[in-house]
Order: C-alpha cells, then sequence, then structure tokens
C-alpha cells in the first residue's frame, strides 16, 4: 500500500486534533496540510506529533491551493462549514471525510429540519457514504466522500444493530443518551 497524504482542515479543534494524534503515528499516512483558521498560537502538545507536517497554515482555506498538497482531506469544521469546501475539493479529484453533520442525511429536508438552515450542496447528499465502517465498509472504500457519523447515532446504532439483525426488538427504539 502506498503512503496516503492527509490534509486536515480544523486541526485546533477537538475532533480535528484527535485526528491529527492519530494519524501521526500511522505508517502508511504522511501528514501534508495542516490549516486551522482560529487565530493564535499552537498548543505546546501540538508539536510533538507535528514535526513533519508541512505546510501549517494559518487563516482562510482555499481547496484549490490545498488540493496540491494531500489526496486525502478530513474536514473537523462545524456543521454548515463543511458544506462550503466538499464541492471544491471533490471537483478536483480529492476524497473527502467529513466530520460535521453536514453529509449525514441523504434526504435535505431532514438536514435543513434539525439545522435550520439551507444546504449548499444537496445534489452531493446522495453521493456521500455513512461512514460506520463496521456497516459500510465496501462503500467506504468506494466513494470520495464519508459522511463521518456523530457520536450518539454510532453507539445506538452499533449498539442496537445485533438485536436488529436477530429480530430481538419489535418496537419503536427511544435512545435516551
Amino acid at each position: 500500500m502506498e503512503r496516503l497524504r492527509v490534509g486536515i482542515v480544523g486541526f485546533r479543534g477537538y475532533t480535528g486534533n484527535t485526528i491529527l494524534r492519530i494519524l501521526s503515528r500511522h505508517p502508511k499516512v504522511d501528514l501534508t496540510y495542516l490549516i486551522d483558521q482560529e487565530k493564535g498560537s499552537f498548543p505546546e502538545e501540538f508539536f510533538s506529533y507535528s514535526k513533519k507536517t508541512k505546510p501549517i497554515i494559518s487563516g482562510e482555506f482555499d481547496p484549490g491551493n490545498a488540493s496540491h498538497y494531500a489526496d486525502l482531506f478530513f474536514l473537523a469544521l462545524p456543521h454548515t462549514v463543511s458544506m462550503l469546501y466538499v464541492g471544491d475539493l471533490l471537483k478536483v479529484g480529492k476524497r473527502v471525510i467529513d466530520l460535521s453533520a453536514d453529509y449525514r442525511f441523504p434526504d435535505v429536508s431532514i438536514y435543513e429540519k434539525w439545522y435550520q438552515t439551507r444546504h449548499k450542496n444537496p445534489q452531493l447528499l446522495k453521493q456521500a457514504v455513512y461512514g460506520l465502517s463496521e456497516i459500510f465498509r465496501a462503500e467506504i472504500k468506494k466513494t470520495d466522500l464519508v459522511a463521518n457519523p456523530g457520536c450518539y447515532p454510532t453507539a445506538t446504532i452499533l449498539g442496537t444493530l445485533p438485536l436488529l439483525k436477530k429480530g430481538l426488538l419489535k418496537d419503536e427504539i427511544i435512545v435516551d443518551a
């Protein structure tokens, strides 16, 4: 397997920093692009696992420029922000793993109901694969857009799926989390 050039957009937030820590130890990943739009200094621990990463950029994310540095991008951005960049990255042949909720729902009306905003790229919703690898591993391998699931749905789905498959749950499932 070739080494994969990976970029992280929003690397200083909780999820971005977690992805950075995990991927910095991966033997087949080169972290080649990091950007964060927050101003301020980098946390001290950042430098212990990012020494080989270039470039580190602070400022506005430009998908056209970024596309030269990485083949796969993790978007660790707030809901409603990722959708501004996904289309541009896909147009230039990049793979995207979106950690926000922007591509988790194939039906635009569900997204707009829950997030109270108009989706900027509804045509891409059906292209996204729900990133629960325990269930959609084959589909994830083939897609260019992975919509990473949130923590509550992941826990709920993985906890109830075996029961559903065995026909042990008959009624509506209510999860109070």
